[in-house]
């Protein structure tokens, strides 16, 4: 139930140019969140360029929040003084590009991040609850990702995991 009242809100928020933040413990499906709210974004038809907030350079940021697309900024807390000048730099001069950022529940981004850029960004909070809130999604996990993995369809794999497997 709670990752369902995740995708909803992720639905609504999709075709909006709002940025997003996605918060959730590692592992929990905050970048597969991000490619969901892409796709059904008017940012779709470019691509979604992932970046890694501990190591992404404040030129590399620049260019990807000026390209076309979604910027997905993983780890936002881990972004370096310089690189939060690139994006402030970015929020005070938008470009048609989506920024979404992913960061962990124990960062307050208004302790780590400039003093401006968490108000100025107004993300769009979405919390991804951990597995450990959603077992009941595990069997569906496994699947989408053997089926990604194997380049075939999920309903073709579902049916080749037996019940035991799955629990």
């Amino acid at each position: 139930a709670a990752h369902h009242n995740t995708l909803r809100l992720a639905e609504q928020v999709a075709p909006s140019w709002a940025p997003v933040g996605l918060v959730g413990p590692p592992g929990s499906g905050r970048a597969w969140l991000a490619r969901f709210i892409h796709e059904r974004s008017a940012a779709s038809p470019h691509p979604l360029t992932p970046l890694d907030a501990h190591r992404v350079t404040p030129a590399e940021l620049d260019l990807a929040l000026r390209a076309p697309g979604t910027a997905l900024i993983r780890d936002v807390h881990g972004l370096s003084v310089a690189a939060q000048g690139a994006l402030a730099a970015w929020l005070d001069d938008p470009s048609p590009a989506r920024l979404i950022v992913t960061t962990t529940a124990e960062h307050d981004l208004g302790a780590i991040l400039r003093f401006d850029l968490p108000r100025r960004l107004k993300l769009w909070d979405i919390t991804v609850p951990g597995l450990h809130q959603r077992r009941e999604d595990i069997p569906a996990l496994v699947c989408a990702l053997l089926a990604d993995e194997l380049g075939r369809p999920q309903a073709e794999v579902s049916d080749l995991l037996s019940a035991e497997a799955l629990d």
